[in-house]
């Protein structure tokens, strides 16, 4: 291959990384409010328990 054909396939897999993290970060604002399919982080869902405690117990 010559040193174009490498400089586009470079240049698509950088696009391709870039925007799979920009999905994964970005997803669950991106998604309509009413139908929304993707979970925040820390609501839940992955069995963890979280104990709050208030001041003065």
């Amino acid at each position: 291959m010559d040193t174009e054909t490498w400089v586009i396939v470079a240049a698509a897999g950088v696009l391709t990384v870039v925007g799979t993290l920009a999905w994964w970060r970005f997803a669950d604002q991106w998604a309509d409010e009413d139908k929304k399919r993707f979970r925040k982080r820390g609501e839940g869902g992955g069995g963890e328990v979280r104990v709050v405690k208030k001041d003065g117990e």
